[in-house]
């Protein structure tokens, strides 16, 4: 029972990843449209998919980590992030213990960029989906230190079809970094591979 439990995480963590690609590609199709004059009801379309595009790219990533520890019966952080949540960062570095006990090498560590990007997608996806405002205020604190907004403007214009891409396309190199550091298989996987472990399991 465990174990298909276990593969039925995974089979979900794949699928919504798989979900977020399409809603990255939907973004693009109205972003096109609305650079062609198309009426604001595209641009409306666009931000509604890249919303939802952050949020199951950000759900991917959060049930991933969570098959995986309990795949290799390793248990994530308790400790809480600044707002009293157990945030994508700190579940994510229990990697290098999952590394271990699925027989790899744990010697590393998550990496000040890749905790960055998982951090940027948590609060992208907080400010976007719950309208959280430190959510937001973690966003605008990021995008003016780089240079993106200043003080006198939000991070609206920012919410695009290219903010989805990009974020997907960092999340597929987590994932397949993840995976060649643990040996399981990730949402990046292709579908072939999860289903032969699916079936492999039945």
């Amino acid at each position: 029972m465990n174990a298909t439990i276990e593969l039925t995480g995974l089979e979900f963590s794949h699928r919504l990843f798989r979900l977020a690609k399409v809603q990255v590609w939907r973004a693009k199709r109205f972003a096109a449209l609305d650079g062609d004059g198309m009426s604001g009801a595209a641009a409306n379309r666009e931000r509604e998919c890249v919303t939802t595009a952050v949020a199951l790219t950000a759900e991917a990533a959060y049930d991933w980590v969570t098959w995986a520890s309990l795949a290799t019966r390793v248990p994530l952080a308790r400790q809480l992030d600044s707002r009293g949540w157990r945030g994508l960062v700190t579940r994510w570095r229990a990697l290098p213990q999952i590394a271990r006990s699925s027989c790899h090498s744990g010697e590393f560590q998550l990496g000040e960029v890749r905790e960055s990007f998982l951090a940027d997608l948590g609060a992208w996806n907080a400010a976007l989906t719950y309208s959280d405002p430190e959510g937001r205020w973690m966003v605008q604190k990021r995008l003016a230190a780089l240079g993106l907004i200043d003080g006198r403007e939000g991070e609206g214009h920012l919410v695009s079809a290219d903010l989805a891409s990009r974020l997907v396309t960092e999340a597929t190199d987590l994932f397949v970094w993840a995976g060649s550091v643990t040996g399981l298989p990730t949402p990046a996987s292709s579908r072939q591979s999860i289903a032969r472990i699916l079936s492999s399991a039945a």
